[in-house]
């Protein structure tokens, strides 16, 4: 028996991809592991995550209906 390493994997929509590459760079103290130019995505070991940013000018984060949630829970300033 093998030991597994999970981690999750989250595709996310997001409505200006610049915007969102500088907010998770600044969070995950990292840059994108992959970029292209409406695609960004970050495999990171410590979280063990695996987030992909999918540009879609359409999004907005107030859109009605949009029921989706993912958020990252931090503890203080300085994390």
């Amino acid at each position: 028996e093998g030991l597994f390493v999970i981690r999750p994997h989250i595709n996310l929509g997001v409505a200006n991809l610049k915007d969102s590459i500088a907010f998770y760079s600044r969070v995950f103290g990292t840059e994108p592991s992959k970029l292209k130019a409406d695609y960004a995505n970050f495999r990171l070991i410590n979280p063990a995550l695996h987030l992909a940013l999918v540009e879609k000018p359409e999004r907005s984060a107030r859109a009605e209906g949009n029921g989706e949630h993912f958020g990252f829970e931090l503890f203080t300033q300085a994390e």
